[in-house]
């Protein structure tokens, strides 16, 4: 798709349960991802993101997460935070 943003309002999507976002050209994410109260997938694999919005960590139904094929450098601490988290693919 060539995704170079997502917009801030992504967030208001509050049903939304698997966002995949393979193979685009992301650099950050919204602090609004935060409020993806249901999601339960997330596919980012293979963008050039530099770095993750602490909302991140409110991603609390969050199950899967594949981050692989980016340019990351660290993570947030709010990581932690995702008790439901049974696969991360960095």
């Amino acid at each position: 798709n060539l995704l170079n943003q997502l917009p801030e309002e992504l967030g208001n999507l509050k049903l939304l349960e698997n966002l995949r976002l393979r193979e685009n050209f992301l650099v950050n994410l919204p602090e609004g991802l935060g409020g993806l109260s249901s999601l339960k997938d997330l596919d980012l694999w293979g963008n050039q993101l530099q770095n993750l919005p602490a909302s991140l960590g409110q991603l609390a139904h969050l199950e899967k997460l594949n981050l692989w094929g980016n340019q990351l450098k660290d993570l947030p601490s709010s990581i932690g935070n995702l008790a439901n988290l049974k696969d991360l693919d960095l």
